[in-house]
């Protein structure tokens, strides 16, 4: 885990910084859309399972079926599908300052994470 919190965080801010144009005015979540506090901890796991995944390439132990199942077993704990989290990404993508305000937060939570492992 201690090796791929550098990969992690760098891969934090590259979606972060691949999001399109500041858009003028925050709109109003839609109900399909994922919320965003569930948006936070959805992109939390998913990032930590990314983060595994990336140090079982690095040892031999990965493989593209364990990665689908990584993700939909994450999917299946928030009852959601593929369909629903890539357009509630491409929404909140669309929503910069939404975005920039989950991606505070997925921050947060990581690093909070990280030091309740450093301080074991």
């Amino acid at each position: 885990m201690y090796k791929s919190f550098p990969f992690l965080l760098f891969a934090i801010f590259m979606l972060h910084a691949c999001a399109p144009p500041k858009d003028k005015a925050e709109k109003h979540i839609p109900r399909e859309i994922i919320q965003f506090d569930s948006m936070v901890d959805i992109i939390v796991d998913m990032q930590l399972a990314e983060a595994t995944l990336h140090d079982m390439k690095l040892t031999g132990k990965y493989n593209d079926s364990l990665a689908a199942l990584a993700f939909e077993k994450i999917f299946a704990q928030y009852h959601i599908d593929k369909k629903r989290y890539e357009k509630s990404r491409e929404f909140y993508n669309e929503n910069l300052d939404l975005n920039e305000k989950i991606y505070e937060k997925v921050i947060e939570k990581i690093t909070r994470l990280k030091d309740e492992i450093d301080n074991r």
